[in-house]
């Protein structure tokens, strides 16, 4: 196909050789490609006028693919997938790339070293790709690797940022058990709520005992024989109460109350026409005082 055998002559005995092979390649060519072009393929007489027909119409140069290619490895970014995602992403790229654009080789014997230069080159270049696409979590190593002097090869940078993901994994799985921990910790145990519920039973315990309480003296409730008023004394302003039941204490303005509806008239009553509402007041105060006395020295 690259025209390196040529058609022998027909007096020759690698002729019919020739025209064999000449027929099983032209099968592999027309074979694969679709019948529209089978058509026009079939009609040649050799191998090699297929492949340059087809390479004319159809083979277009690499710049096109090499830009698409250099415009895909600026746009990559990690977007918050593993590195090793990351890093094999990149380098089908750059294989890709690298099979378009060969590195030259120095085969003049000299001592520059420019080979070598260059190759190191062009591993720099794939460390900055790197370096580019990376997430902003990785900030702080990557500002580590771009202050060292000397740039470590591609397979470091990935090593460097691998274990950096590893860490922060381990990292990020220890918060939920740390504050499960202080959880527990803050959570009373069961002997210390058993504790709690026999305080309160306690203290219910003691407004039942108190309620519970009974005078064997008088025979009311809600106070004891050392605590009756009909024993020690009632307190000032008390009145007895005439009918059965619990003693409710009674205030002075209470006891005033009923000493005015037991002495003296009311405003409306026409038996004291000539007094007004507020001397009639005055006499009751008046009144009352006056009973204070005697009802302490009874006491």
């Amino acid at each position: 196909m690259d025209g390196s055998v040529v058609k022998p002559d027909i007096k020759s005995s690698d002729f019919q050789s020739w025209i064999q092979c000449n027929a099983v390649v032209k099968s592999w060519l027309i074979n694969p490609i679709s019948k529209e072009l089978q058509t026009g393929a079939a009609h040649a007489d050799t191998a090699r006028d297929i492949w340059c027909d087809f390479e004319e119409r159809f083979a277009q140069g690499i710049a096109p693919r090499v830009y698409e290619l250099k415009r895909t490895i600026a746009l990559l970014q990690q977007e918050k997938s593993s590195i090793s995602t990351y890093y094999g992403n990149l380098k089908t790229v750059w294989s890709e790339l690298q099979s378009l654009r060969h590195v030259p080789l120095c085969t003049c014997g000299c001592t520059y070293g420019a080979g070598k230069k260059m190759q190191a080159m062009h591993e720099e270049e794939k460390v900055f790709d790197f370096l580019m696409g990376l997430d902003d979590t990785h900030q702080t190593v990557r500002s580590h690797i771009l202050s060292i002097d000397s740039l470590p090869t591609l397979g470091k940078v990935y090593a460097v940022t691998a274990q950096d993901e590893k860490q922060r994994a381990v990292a990020a799985a220890r918060v939920p058990t740390i504050e499960a921990t202080t959880l527990l910790a803050k959570t009373p145990t069961r002997s210390q709520v058993s504790d709690q519920r026999n305080d309160r039973r306690g203290d219910q315990g003691g407004d039942k005992r108190e309620s519970r309480l009974h005078c064997t003296h008088c025979n009311r409730n809600n106070h004891s024989r050392e605590n009756c008023y009909e024993l020690i004394g009632y307190p000032s302003g008390w009145r007895k109460p005439k009918t059965k039941g619990e003693q409710q204490p009674r205030t002075h303005g209470a006891a005033n109350q009923s000493f005015a509806a037991a002495v003296g008239p009311s405003a409306s009553d026409p038996a004291c026409p000539n007094l007004t509402p507020m001397q009639i007041q005055q006499l009751i105060d008046l009144l009352s005082r006056q009973s204070q006395p005697s009802a302490n020295m009874a006491s």
